[in-house]
């Protein structure tokens, strides 16, 4: 009630050297995240929880273009790209969910888990892990 949603549209590349092939794993305290999937083959969208400062993941659930999915409040997510061409999709947050939390901008609702145990899933190439 009260929370303004707006619309984007994103672009995961395939890996390369240059890039990931992921979006970072993150999460939001406060309003769901529904994604719709445009392009793309052999996409994968991985979900976890934060439980005494470590992610538990869950499977990954392979998605396709055209389908749906919803992220809800504070599960951790990340979509990734295991294709050769780039994958496209839109979703619909409120603006909080695209800003960071710290203590310049105390309105952010985007926090980050790649310094937290098992922060980054542990099946995502060995690089992402140092970035």
């Amino acid at each position: 009630p009260g929370v303004t949603y707006d619309y984007y549209a994103a672009r995961v590349l395939p890996n390369s050297s240059e890039h990931p092939n992921f979006v970072n794993p993150h999460y939001h305290e406060h309003g769901k995240e529904p994604y719709r999937f445009l392009e793309g083959t052999d996409m994968e969208m991985n979900t976890g929880t934060v439980q005494e400062g470590r992610v538990d993941w869950a499977e990954p659930q392979v998605v396709q273009a055209g389908e749906e999915f919803v992220i809800g409040e504070s599960q951790v997510h990340s979509l990734r790209n295991n294709g050769t061409t780039p994958v496209d999709f839109v979703f619909a947050c409120p603006n909080s969910h695209l800003v960071d939390r710290k203590p310049e901008t105390p309105d952010g609702d985007r926090y980050f888990t790649k310094d937290l145990e098992n922060g980054i899933p542990p099946w995502y190439p060995a690089r992402a892990k140092s970035e």
